[in-house]
């Protein structure tokens, strides 16, 4: 965790809950992350374009998205921290799922799961955590096959990879 993109997303989310908006953001910043992924945050860093310009890009390519939204992006602008943008929304999100009693998984697997087995994975961990839950999956071929479950500080490994790696230990204190 980075504490200047904890900083702004903390402001953020400050804003997003005395406006009434902490879901729609979270929704909207889930949405439009990826693009941050691409030449369009390379676009927004470039030193060759006006931050004029970057903001009237940003108002166009999120036109509609929430207003609160786009200042906040023209403000990173305006302030240089859009190289930041993406840990900002990675925190936002997770502070917003804190605010909202939401409990983050983790679900990590050798292959993407079938969907019905998401499910049923998905209801179970809902019973577990007696709660709204948001799943975030994760492809590790070195798993082999199984799955890692991440709950905070808890993990449930009940995976190849940590069957084998149980094996070998047994028979290496066997001998």
């Amino acid at each position: 965790m980075n504490p200047v993109s904890e900083k702004w997303a903390t402001a953020l989310l400050e804003v997003a809950d005395a406006d009434d908006k902490l879901n729609t953001l979270k929704d909207e910043i889930t949405d439009i992350t990826p693009y941050f992924d691409s030449d369009f945050l390379r676009l927004l860093k470039s030193r060759k374009i006006t931050k004029d310009t970057k903001k009237s890009i940003v108002r166009e390519a999120f036109k509609s998205t929430d207003r609160l939204l786009q200042n906040f992006i023209c403000l990173l602008i305006d302030m240089d921290r859009i190289a930041n943008v993406k840990m900002i929304f990675k925190d936002f999100v997770r502070l917003a799922n804190m605010r909202l009693g939401i409990t983050e998984i983790v679900i990590i697997s050798a292959r993407p799961l079938a969907q019905d087995s998401l499910k049923r994975l998905s209801q179970a961990l809902i019973k577990k955590v007696n709660g709204p839950i948001a799943i975030e999956e994760r492809i590790d071929e070195s798993l082999i096959s199984g799955i890692k479950v991440i709950m905070g500080a808890k993990v449930i490994d009940v995976s190849m990879q940590r069957k084998i790696a149980d094996m070998r230990k047994t028979l290496l204190e066997s001998w």
